[in-house]
């Protein structure tokens, strides 16, 4: 799992990508965060992507700006 930073011309954005190999502790991980989405977006400050990205391996959150 990390976190990735992209800066480019027109937009910043930060991804954090579940994607450890094992799709199953993905979507776990995945689904676990997204029943606390309105505790984390309150906390984060503003609406987050959630991306389930069903039939592969990994799972994103996404902001970008």
């Amino acid at each position: 799992m990390n976190y990735t930073l992209v800066m480019l011309k027109n937009e910043v954005r930060v991804e954090f990508n579940m994607e450890t190999g094992n799709s199953d502790f993905n979507t776990a991980v995945y689904e676990e965060l997204f029943t606390r989405k309105q505790s984390i977006e309150s906390d984060f400050g503003d609406q987050l992507v959630w991306y389930s990205l069903p039939g592969r391996k990994a799972c994103r959150l996404k902001y970008r700006k």
